[in-house]
């Protein structure tokens, strides 16, 4: 097993049945569906990373179920990876519709429901009961993640909790709808924790169909001109400038490369995937122009 390549999310296909203001998937993120001979390709370099956990993501992955099965039919590694479904949970109506989709998935472990005030408008709350106590009935690990874009929208969680029901948040980022709609996470100043960090993704890999392998899962993964931080094949990834940027430096390593000042960052910056984005694509044309990151002397 990879530890860089652990989890592996795959996005199958960048349709989803419904059409939230707050969707951060951007068009250029991948294609609609992926192909039959990307399944192929994506089934040998599951094969020959053997990631332990795999997770399906989209779009909403539950409308290419024809697709996650023949993905998880050609897995032979010894152990099979522990599955995971991000989904709106649109398909439970009932609960016979809802164990047909959970029990069709091999080795599913895990459910993570994307739910909030946004997905409300379209979802159904009763559809989400459904959906949760299927999930517990079948002994499958269950989490709520909501998108917030003001405080104000914690308030929608209260609606959600119960007892042993995880619920996690997630800001929203102007990426994709969200952009075009001005819908961000507004953070009321900067946090100078996040120059102690590195990209949360590390470790993990995610796959997005009609595009590549790549660690990240925020707007440079979506850039028109993405050749930097995509590739064909996790060894591409993984010997690649932008990932070994990203797993040796901190954002403020980076910042101090760039010549950022870092006592006037704006709020915004708060957020890694907002800082990232800001930084890497100059550091990327420093590394074109001479600059060896493999030396860490600022």
């Amino acid at each position: 097993m990879s530890n860089a390549v652990d989890p592996l999310a795959i996005t199958v296909g960048t349709g989803c049945n419904i059409r939230c203001r707050h969707c951060l998937v951007e068009p250029n993120l991948g294609s609609e569906s992926i192909s039959e001979k990307e399944i192929r390709s994506l089934v040998l370099e599951i094969n020959k990373f053997s990631p332990g956990h795999i997770v399906f993501t989209g779009g909403e992955p539950a409308l290419y179920l024809r697709q996650i099965r023949q993905i998880l039919s050609g897995i032979s590694i010894a152990v099979p990876p522990k599955v995971t479904l991000i989904t709106n949970g649109y398909f439970a109506g009932s609960r016979a519709e809802t164990e047909s989709v959970l029990k069709g998935i091999a080795h599913l472990y895990k459910v993570v429901v994307s739910y909030d005030r946004f997905h409300a408008e379209f979802v159904e709350k009763r559809k989400i009961s459904i959906l949760l106590d299927v999930c517990r009935d079948l002994g499958l690990q269950v989490k709520i993640v909501c998108a917030v874009e003001t405080p104000m929208d914690l308030v929608f969680l209260n609606s959600l909790r119960s007892p042993g029901l995880v619920v996690s948040i997630q800001q929203i980022l102007p990426m994709g709808r969200a952009k075009k709609n001005g819908m961000e996470y507004r953070c009321a100043s900067f946090d100078r924790g996040v120059l102690d960090k590195k990209c949360p993704n590390l470790g993990g890999m995610v796959f997005n169909c009609g595009s590549g392998f790549t660690v990240c899962c925020g707007p440079l993964a979506s850039f028109a001109d993405k050749s930097e931080y995509v590739h064909g094949t996790i060894a591409e990834h993984l010997e690649s400038v932008f990932y070994r940027i990203l797993s040796e430096y901190t954002f403020g390593e980076l910042a101090a490369v760039s010549g950022w000042d870092t006592v006037r960052l704006n709020p915004e910056h708060s957020v890694p995937c907002r800082i990232c984005t800001a930084l890497i694509p100059g550091i990327i044309d420093k590394a074109r122009n001479g600059w060896d990151p493999n030396k860490k002397g600022l």
